[in-house]
């Protein structure tokens, strides 16, 4: 394609380039013929001289005369004649095709015009030919070299613009059906091998335009064949609307049947939280009574063995109804996230002395207390650490042997502080070492002691409040051991 363009490119520029140029030579013969009409016009101011020289035959004169009008461009031959025709002067050869011009020679003689001659002056066209042909050829010959430039450059550009595109394009359009899965088929037209580009391309998407035809027409009945679909599937999703609708009745009904059951319980967990406040406050005193009269008879030396020992139980049976209703009461508050952290400097020597000290005389000779005067001081609830570690001096003491005191010491790590509780009971059986710390688990190693399962998941809770830690190292048969690593929270622990 690019090979015929630039032949009808230059075919084309010649005709043009030859037109032009004939109009151009044309008006430049037409230039140079005026120019020389315009020199022999001029000749008439010579006319005088040579009248002047016939009048009195001055021969040099006249020769002089006729070289000056031969040396004039393009003027071949002069000659004079006069009027009697016995006296000739002429200069040049005159050469065919020529432009003769013929002036009259007068001189004024005493006032009167008298005709001497005639001046014959002949310009030869022959060099006008040989210029305007000089011009043509050389016009001729440039215009040739400028279109055969602008076609090998035209030629070079189509085949970059044009013609690589096209080619790139005419092998996607062959690649477009197997990507399209447009599959070929027998009544596809052939693609002209012999044409040029534009005729392979117009090939191509003629037979392209074939398929896509037959595919549309595939499409159409594919799409027929899913409105059917969709009509069937519409009348379905309608049937399991219809179910989803019942079922969703159904739930709403079990929702409101189960809000109804969440707001009840709200109400019989305050009920029972009023219920415990209520039984705290009128127990606690009683309880107190009890213990401070226990306390006076302990303080009777006329009481015997056996009257001490019930004294004794006394205070027991008081420190475990007391320990069992703080017990009840802080899971509660637990559970309603109602437990607010009181964190201060809490001297924790002081604090779990006391509570050996309260646990022994309860029970001698079942606490060993390993710490010593110093203080130890951290940052942490003081009221709800007492009551964590209560509870794990409790559950040591429940569950070892009479004649194996429960140990408890103190750390100190780095910036924080470890409290350990040893006992020497049956210990932990593997499988419920995961399962300890949640509420109400009992394991069934310990079903012949009473508790309630409260004991260990509340210490949890007061543990995870503090951000600290509690491991559990217990062997079956070897007695378990728990130790909470406290954090120093706002400062260092410190000793005095």
């Amino acid at each position: 394609m690019g090979v015929r363009m630039v032949v009808l490119t230059i075919l084309f520029s010649s005709v043009a380039t030859l037109i032009i140029t004939v109009v151009q030579l044309f008006s430049d013969y037409r230039q140079q013929v005026e120019d020389l009409e315009r020199r022999l016009d001029e000749v008439r101011v010579l006319l005088p001289s040579f009248a002047a020289g016939v009048w009195t035959f001055n021969d040099r004169q006249i020769q002089l005369g006729l070289k000056a009008l031969v040396d004039l461009p393009d003027i071949e031959a002069a000659s004079i004649v006069t009027v009697t025709r016995d006296s000739l002067w002429s200069l040049g050869t005159p050469s065919s095709p020529a432009v003769e011009r013929v002036y009259a020679l007068d001189y004024d003689a005493n006032g009167s015009r008298r005709p001497l001659g005639t001046l014959t002056v002949q310009a030869s066209l022959d060099s006008i030919y040989l210029r305007v042909a000089k011009r043509a050829l050389v016009q001729v010959g440039s215009n040739a070299i400028k279109t055969f430039l602008v076609a090998g450059f035209m030629l070079l550009l189509f085949r970059k613009l044009v013609t690589e595109r096209l080619v790139r394009l005419e092998g996607r359009m062959e690649n477009l059906a197997p990507q399209m899965n447009l599959p070929s088929l027998d009544g596809d037209r052939p693609i002209r091998k012999d044409g040029d580009e534009i005729d392979r391309l117009d090939d191509g998407f003629i037979a392209m335009a074939d398929r896509l035809s037959r595919a549309v027409r595939r499409l159409v009945q594919a799409e027929s064949d899913l409105r059917q679909a969709n009509a069937d599937l519409n009348q379905r999703v309608s049937e399991r609307t219809r179910d989803l609708e019942a079922a969703n009745h159904c739930l709403s009904e079990a929702k409101r049947r189960a809000e109804a059951a969440a707001e009840g319980e709200h109400r019989m967990r305050l009920e029972l939280r009023n219920f415990l406040g209520m039984v705290s406050h009128e127990f606690r005193l009683p309880l107190a009574i009890i213990g401070a009269s226990g306390q006076l008879l302990s303080l009777q030396g006329e009481l015997g063995q056996d009257s001490r020992e019930e004294v004794g139980k006394i205070h027991r049976a008081v420190g475990r109804l007391t320990a069992l209703l703080d017990v009840c009461l802080t899971d509660e508050r637990l559970d309603a996230g109602e437990m607010i952290l009181h964190a201060q400097p809490t001297d924790m020597a002081a604090l779990i002395g006391d509570l050996c000290r309260d646990f022994a005389s309860a029970m001698p000779g079942r606490i060993s207390f390993c710490g010593g005067d110093a203080p130890l001081v951290v940052v942490a609830d003081g009221a709800l650490l007492r009551i964590a570690v209560s509870n794990l001096l409790d559950n040591a003491i429940k569950y070892s042997p009479s004649d194996k005191p429960v140990t408890v010491s103190l750390d100190r790590r780095g910036t924080g502080l470890s409290i350990r509780v040893q006992d020497h009971g049956v210990g932990i059986s593997p499988d419920d070492k995961d399962l300890i710390f949640h509420k109400y688990f009992r394991s069934t190693l310990v079903n012949g002691v009473r508790g309630a399962g409260l004991g260990l998941y509340i210490v949890k809770r007061i543990i995870d409040l503090h951000q600290a830690a509690i491991v559990v190292d217990s062997e079956l048969g070897g007695g378990t051991a728990v130790t909470i690593h406290l954090p120093h929270a706002e400062g260092c622990v410190t000793g005095a």
